[in-house]
């Protein structure tokens, strides 16, 4: 009898519940701004301690002078005194390192990452600028005819970095008027490039020189950079014109 007038009473307190008007409760928030000083941060001073070595080191490193440029350099296509300046640094430098001869230095454009290079003291951070990407510079030999193939992709994109002493003339986005190392192209003969790993890995549309034999120099072409212009200690800007197009 207990349990049975139990249940009736849940019954019942079910049904006044489920009755029970619902009410609805609102409640104001007032939004708020909250300065953070960045001033007001402790500085935790025992990892200042272990950074600020590394960091003096660091900055000691890329403020060293490596030499002077003359005249401010511009990148520009198809021919300028940075894209000069930039391939013949790799075939020179290259050579000043190794003291083996190529025939011909070319870069890819895209591997200049700043637009001019201001006349004043060339810094070890300023290279970095240039030429921030790790590519390696790689030796290869190819015939004329494959060189040309080469010089042809060149052409299409309107023009790249190539070493003093070679050129063409870009004519229907095609390179004629070919000269290697101071000498008309010859088709049969075989020639030395010096290439960065993008390119000679195929880059820029360039497969047909994965095969190749090569040199894998295990030299940064930035590090190359470097060792010319220590060479030279002033960079005088070529201004001479090395491809064209013809009009």
């Amino acid at each position: 009898m207990y349990h049975k007038g139990k249940l009736i009473f849940a019954v019942l307190l079910a049904t006044l519940l489920s009755c029970h008007k619902t009410q609805t409760y609102y409640s104001y928030h007032e939004a708020r701004t909250y300065r953070i000083d960045e001033r007001s941060r402790a500085e935790d001073t025992a990892v200042v301690r272990i950074i600020q070595p590394y960091k003096n080191a660091l900055d000691g490193k890329m403020n060293e002078v490596v030499g002077y440029n003359a005249a401010e350099l511009v990148k520009g296509k198809p021919s300028s005194t940075m894209t000069n300046w930039m391939a013949d640094g790799v075939r020179e430098g290259y050579e000043i390192i190794s003291g083996k001869k190529v025939d011909v230095a070319l870069q890819n454009y895209g591997g200049i990452r700043i637009n001019s290079l201001a006349a004043g003291d060339i810094t070890v951070g300023k290279m970095y600028e240039v030429m921030p990407f790790e590519n390696y510079l790689v030796v290869m030999e190819c015939s004329g005819e494959v060189l040309l193939k080469l010089l042809n992709r060149v052409a299409l994109y309107g023009g790249w970095p190539i070493s003093r002493g070679s050129g063409f003339v870009m004519r229907d986005s095609m390179a004629a008027a070919v000269v290697i190392n101071q000498k008309p192209l010859d088709l049969q003969a075989t020639y030395t490039l010096a290439l960065p790993d993008y390119v000679a890995n195929g880059g820029d549309d360039c497969s047909f020189l994965k095969d190749l034999p090569r040199e894998d120099t295990g030299l940064l072409v930035r590090d190359i950079l470097i060792a010319y212009v220590r060479n030279k200690k002033i960079i005088q800007p070529d201004n001479e014109t090395r491809i064209s197009q013809l009009k």
